[in-house]
């Protein structure tokens, strides 16, 4: 048996085995299952792997073996990512039976001692485990430890350890060669990690606003190949009709679907990302119920469309609103204190006129508090109410504005009159 843990893109670790069987095995086979990192998935992990290797039909001591081995490592991935999504991976060919169990912690796994000290006293029921036997029990059932990486990890067990058996064994735990592997990456990080609605949404919110600012700015030219406005019987229909229809097919379809890696959960969460770019497009005219696109005012559409693009980049990493995974493990009353106090700098961070800085701290606490703890912009709502006019900190802020933000202001716009079209001058 093989263990390893490699980085791979964002810090995806692997930790896997190779567990020996009789040569007897006509072709190679793979198997693999996604799984959320919590302590029933151990128990299921379990079953998959006694159930798919008597289907292979292994011996009732490999399956064990196998079994046991795939317990310790999903306990170690459960235990290092709490709440994330885990991969559970088996293949099986001529030279043994391969279970990996793939995570995304930064942190390698360390063998240690387990405490073989005798109590001397009463142990109580709900004592903590000391912890220390995972890795041992992975020893006594391998036939070798060593370290390594693949060069083209896929689905399939075999092309692993192929690569894996060009890689020194030698040393334990060493770092491995760097890999990055887009398609790896994919299937690791958006399919098995059930963020495959979310990408499929803002990949199609992108297209949506890239298509609908060249379709405006090549009607706004005139070009006359260029189908126009719909305006049926002279009543110009605006696009965030369509993206309103879309929104509601979307939005309704995804809820049907009950398998979220799915094709058809795929398209439906693309459909309601085009909608929902149609929809934001015209943000500013639905807020002033005016046709303000071309104005000044409408730059707040493209502002909001890139906010939205920012933040679900973000949840796309893997990051969480309010510090959910960094307390997730910390109990009840932990948990509430670090959304309550996450929330409160991200709300004055906004009360301060700093939505980017407010917006982004709520998924980067650290963010948020840099934001609530600076001075307010001039004119925000903390500035109006606490800044008396002609006062120090009014006088700081008005000065802040004019040496930093407005020269980010200025570059802001610079950057949405390059992709959404220069508003018009009156």
């Amino acid at each position: 048996m093989i263990v390893w843990r490699n980085e791979v893109g964002r810090g995806f670790d692997i930790t896997g085995c190779l567990v020996r069987v009789e040569r007897t095995v006509a072709a190679p086979r793979a198997f693999r299952r996604g799984l959320q990192a919590v302590p029933e998935a151990v128990r299921e992990g379990r079953l998959i792997v006694e159930a798919q290797a008597l289907q292979w039909g292994l011996a009732r001591e490999t399956v064990g073996a196998a079994v046991q081995v795939a317990s310790e490592l999903l306990t170690n991935a459960v235990h290092a990512t709490p709440y994330r999504g885990i991969t559970l991976r088996m293949g099986l060919a001529d030279d043994g039976l391969c279970v990996e169990v793939w995570d995304s912690s930064p942190v390698w796994p360390r063998p240690s001692t387990p405490d073989m000290s005798v109590p001397r006293g009463p142990v109580a029921d709900d004592a903590p485990d000391p912890g220390g036997w995972g890795l041992g029990i992975v020893d006594a059932l391998s036939e070798k430890r060593g370290c390594g990486t693949s060069s083209k990890e896929s689905a399939s067990g075999p092309s692993s350890r192929r690569s894996f058996g060009n890689q020194p064994l030698g040393v334990p735990w060493g770092r491995p060669r760097k890999v990055c592997d887009v398609e790896d990456w994919f299937t690791r990080e958006i399919t098995d990690a059930g963020r495959l609605r979310l990408f499929c949404f803002l990949v199609a919110f992108i297209a949506g606003f890239l298509f609908i600012r060249v379709s405006v700015r090549m009607i706004r030219a005139q070009v006359r190949w260029w189908p126009g406005n719909v305006t049926p019987g002279g009543q110009h229909i605006h696009h965030v009709v369509f993206g309103l229809v879309f929104m509601c097919v979307g939005g309704v379809g995804g809820l049907a679907v009950e398998d979220g890696s799915s094709g058809w959960a795929a398209a439906t969460a693309a459909v309601f990302g085009v909608g929902a770019a149609l929809v934001l497009d015209e943000f500013a005219l639905v807020l002033h119920l005016e046709d303000v696109y071309w104005s000044q005012q409408g730059r707040l559409s493209v502002e909001v469309v890139f906010i939205t693009i920012a933040l679900c980049g973000l949840m796309l990493l893997g990051l969480r609103p309010l510090g959910v995974d960094d307390a997730a493990g910390d109990g009840f009353w932990a948990l509430v204190l670090v959304l309550l106090f996450d929330m409160c700098v991200a709300v004055v961070a906004l009360a301060k006129g700093k939505v980017w800085t407010g917006l982004i701290g709520v998924f980067i606490g650290i963010v948020a508090i840099v934001g609530a703890v600076r001075l307010a912009r001039p004119g925000s709502p903390w500035a109006r109410r606490r800044y008396s006019p002609g006062s120090r900190k009014a006088r700081r802020a008005e000065v802040r504005e004019r040496r930093y933000r407005q020269p980010l202001q200025r570059l802001g716009d610079r950057l949405s009159d390059l992709v959404a079209g220069r508003p018009s001058a009156k």
